[in-house]
């Protein structure tokens, strides 16, 4: 039920920001959204009934791929999403595009992500994009979304004639998959340190004394110095960073460092999400 809900406030998070920022404004901001502002502008159809309608054949080809549950929630996302589309445009903003593409863009982002950590999507290119990821694992679901929606935004500027309004509706799609990247892989950052030292006993101690946080050691083998040593491997937060330095500087001012970016840290005494 929980995972249910949260799919149904990210559905009508996406459904507010194209509804009252981007499909009003003719930003065509890529997905069955995008689309339907298209067909909204030079036909008149209902961008509500559009999502429903061109769901159906992705929803029967998810069905095969990816099972009944996987539907289940992706319907909900689309009919919560599609009735979002259709309520929530009593309210239309307009005035400066920049303010309403980076508004519009957050707010789509934002709840796309949120129904993609829940293992489910609105429809659309969110199915698409899920397909593709079967196939190119290599690539961020955000990134792919990118991609199949890029085709799109170019076309409304074919369609409406205007250059301007496609270069929104690309800037549209980066804010929005740039976020949900954020989202899925984990908006929280923290830091992997390998410290490698010939003291690296003392430093294990005196980081495991002074901040408690684990430290894992691997052998190793300089090539250059022929000799065997420990590695170690310690995670912290970004704020911990300062402490952990001076904790392995205080007792060997020539240990060698690396530093990375983890987005996701999982396990006992840490978690990122």
């Amino acid at each position: 039920m929980k995972k249910y809900i949260k799919i149904a406030v990210g559905a009508i998070i996406m459904g507010i920001g194209q509804s009252m920022f981007l499909i009003p404004n003719k930003i065509a901001a890529g997905g069955i959204s995008g689309i339907a502002t298209i067909l909204e502008h030079t036909i008149g159809i209902k961008p509500s009934l559009v999502v429903i309608l061109l769901n159906i054949p992705l929803f029967v080809t998810a069905y095969k791929l990816f099972g009944k549950e996987f539907i289940k929630s992706s319907v909900l996302g689309t009919v919560v999403f599609s009735l979002a589309l259709e309520f929530s445009n009593i309210f239309v903003f307009s005035g400066d595009f920049i303010v309403i593409c980076i508004a519009g863009s957050v707010l789509t982002g934002f709840g796309m992500g949120i129904v993609l950590m829940n293992e489910s999507t609105t429809g659309g290119t969110d199915i698409a994009a899920r397909i593709l990821e079967l196939y190119f694992p290599n690539f961020s679901v955000g990134k792919l979304i990118l991609a199949v929606d890029g085709s799109i935004a170019a076309l409304s500027a074919i369609i409406f004639r205007n250059f301007e309004l496609a270069v929104y509706a690309a800037i549209a799609l980066y804010i929005s998959s740039v976020i949900v990247d954020r989202l899925v892989e984990g908006v929280d950052f923290a830091k992997a340190t390998y410290i490698i030292s010939s003291k690296s006993t003392d430093i294990s101690e005196n980081i495991l004394t002074k901040m408690q946080r684990g430290v894992t050691g691997f052998k190793g083998a300089g090539m250059y110095s022929k000799k065997d040593t420990i590695i170690l491997l310690c995670i912290v937060k970004n704020y911990e960073l300062a402490t952990l330095k001076k904790c392995i500087f205080e007792i060997d001012s020539n240990a060698f460092l690396i530093t990375a970016d983890v987005r996701e840290v999982m396990g006992k005494g840490f978690r990122l999400l």
